[in-house]
């Protein structure tokens, strides 16, 4: 239902105050300007009038209407409808009188058996930015008790009088108690697939045929202003609506509006290179990075085309940028070896069993009533949990939002709140993964006692009602700390998988010290004991190693792993893991603490010991 159609609807009730909140208050007052355009003819006509803080009080067609006082000549007036005096722009205190004393007059005169027929006519009052001079300085300041005593009489006295006061507010703003007793709330909706459609096609002339499922898909969460925008810019910078550059700009727009970090890998605009013994020019060279890419289409049947690149690397300690002469793309990627699935599981070492759960959880024919809703992810520093977040958003090729705990928590009264329900709107608008790193933040940390108690209990109830109720993203999350996870958390049906990531096996750290002693252009050498090292500590080696010119034997001694610094809250972390029932990330089976796999190896050996010297005796 429209705007308007809610407002007519809302006319004919016994309130007359409403509250209208909109992304784009400019298109709502549109709407309700053509409802006053076509209303004048019949026998419901509108008297509509919009009062702002740079025209002051205008009618629907936008004509001032001033205040008289002093004198001048008539002529001068003439024009406003205003006899004798000087004029001045109305301001909000004088409109609100004035409507008050029109809503009182009709009501004396229906009171004595005097209505006119200009008393059945709609007089609605408009006032844009309602909420910023009815609280000046802000919700949490003291309100303007002048406006509030107009406003609360003019909804009294406009009852039965065909006088209405539409206060337009931005979203989420709370009207004192006061007010929201008596007042009708209409929100202006973002525009829905088919009306994003009928924009690009109507406003933008663009041919039915190209706007395709991925360009509703990118617009989807805009305004139409800001649909017609970005999609005029598209079409300026690539002849047609590119959704990838239409959704890096609403993804940069949602992400300043909700304090929500957007990503997707196709923002990455380096790749990196690894050139073969081929290319001279690049034997001794280090870090080689692709800075753009430009293709010429030879034969678009065949979908072949030559590609020139523009690339950056390090060569005999100087930095050299130059673009590449143009060649085959096959042949490009053959010699140079572009890293262009840098954002894919494959670029994770191990983690087998949760690469495995991921993988059947995103196939194409998983129904809607058995979709993946939320992982969560526990286990130590430096294990691969943020990273395998972003992996997931490139090998699935679907956004990335990230909720950060520090842009959530507001200094004023109730704006956390309001934080959290714009981030969960945006979230869903965008769709995709949700991640949500360090999750333990999320929690309340310092009881429930207190302000910050109760907020931190609201948040974390916002949070799971949320899970519950969502059919838009796969939510995930990752901890360190599970001093603080609650049950109603981990419970079945909120979390799909409670995967322990833990210290990686023989198979994957000889993966990670393969790729690290590549990616950092060492030689294959022996490697230091890296009992409980992460991929995060290899990775570090690696560089230093390089750093230092030196062997990552020798650069091993930099490294000290987390176990060895927290063995005690490792120790404890696993066996927690082992009891809550989680699953390893690494085989996929139940979690059990290493120790206990080791003590029994142990007594598995001590028995054959036994037995041996029992039958040679």
């Amino acid at each position: 239902m429209s705007v308007v159609k809610s407002i007519k609807n809302y006319f004919a009730s016994a309130q007359s105050g409403m509250v209208l909140t909109s992304v784009e208050p400019e298109e709502c007052f549109e709407e309700l300007c053509e409802a006053a355009r076509l209303a004048a003819d019949t026998e419901e006509p509108i008297d509509l009038y919009f009062w702002d803080v740079a025209d002051g009080l205008t009618d629907h067609t936008g004509t001032p209407i001033m205040l008289s006082q002093g004198d001048t000549s008539d002529a001068d007036l003439a024009s406003l409808g205003i006899s004798g005096g000087q004029v001045q722009k109305m301001g909000i205190h004088d409109t609100l009188e004035q409507v008050l004393m029109t809503a009182r007059d009709r009501n004396y005169r229906a009171e004595i058996g005097e209505a006119t027929a200009e008393d059945q006519s709609i007089r609605c009052l408009v006032i844009r930015n309602f909420d910023r001079f009815l609280c000046p300085t802000g919700q949490s300041s003291q309100v303007d008790p002048v406006i509030m005593t107009y406003v609360q009489k003019i909804i009294k006295d406009g009852q039965g009088s065909n006088t209405f006061v539409i206060m337009q507010t931005t979203p989420g703003f709370e009207l004192p108690d006061e007010l929201v007793a008596h007042c009708e709330f209409v929100n202006h909706e973002l525009p829905s697939s088919d009306e994003r459609r009928k924009i690009l096609t109507d406003d933008l002339d663009v041919e039915e045929n190209h706007v395709t499922d991925a360009v509703l898909s990118a617009t989807a969460g805009l305004s139409r202003a800001k649909t017609t925008q970005y999609a005029a810019e598209s079409l300026a910078a690539y002849s047609d609506l590119n959704p990838l550059a239409i959704f890096d700009k609403k993804a940069k727009h949602l992400s300043r509006s909700s304090k929500l970090d957007v990503w997707s890998p196709e923002f990455v605009r380096q790749i990196r290179l690894w050139p073969d013994a081929s290319v001279e020019s690049m034997r001794d060279a280090t870090d080689v990075m692709m800075l753009e890419e430009e293709t010429r289409v030879q034969n678009p049947d065949l979908n072949v085309g030559e590609v020139r690149a523009r690339v950056r690397y390090l060569t005999n300690g100087e930095h050299v940028e130059k673009w590449l002469d143009p060649m085959d793309r096959e042949l490009f990627d053959n010699t140079y070896r572009p890293e262009r699935d840098f954002y894919s599981l494959k670029s994770v070492v191990g983690l087998q069993g949760l690469k495995t759960f991921l993988r059947n959880g995103f196939r194409p024919d998983v129904p809607d009533r058995a979709r993946m809703k939320h992982v969560l992810m526990l286990g130590v520093p430096g294990t691969g949990k943020s990273f395998m977040m972003q992996c997931c958003s490139g090998e699935f090729r679907t956004p990335l939002s990230s909720m950060q705990a520090s842009n959530l928590y507001s200094k004023w009264l109730g704006d956390t709140d309001k934080i959290l329900a714009r981030m969960l709107s945006t979230v869903e608008m965008i769709g995709g993964i949700l991640a949500i790193d360090e999750f333990q933040r999320f929690l309340p940390q310092g009881g429930s006692g207190g302000e910050s108690g109760g907020v931190e209990n609201r948040l974390l109830g916002t949070l799971l009602t949320w899970f519950n109720n969502q059919q838009s993203n796969l939510v995930l999350s990752a901890a360190n700390n599970i001093s603080n996870l609650p049950d109603e958390i981990t419970r079945s049906g909120r979390v799909d998988a409670l995967m322990f990531v833990g210290f990686p096996g023989r198979a994957a750290k000889d993966a990670a010290w393969q790729m690290y002693l590549k990616r950092h252009e060492l030689a294959e050498q022996s490697l230091p004991s890296d009992d409980h090292w992460t991929p995060a500590d290899i990775m570090s080696c690696c560089r230093l190693a390089e750093l230092q010119q030196c062997s990552v034997k020798e650069a091993s001694r930099w490294i000290t792993p987390s176990y060895e610094k927290n063995q005690k809250q490792m120790d404890e972390l696993m066996d927690w893991a082992e009891g809550a029932g989680c699953i390893c990330a690494e085989t996929g089976e139940r979690f059990v603490h290493p120790r206990k796999t080791r003590k029994s190896s142990t007594s598995k050996v001590t028995r054959k010991v036994r037995q041996r010297s029992t039958t040679s005796e």
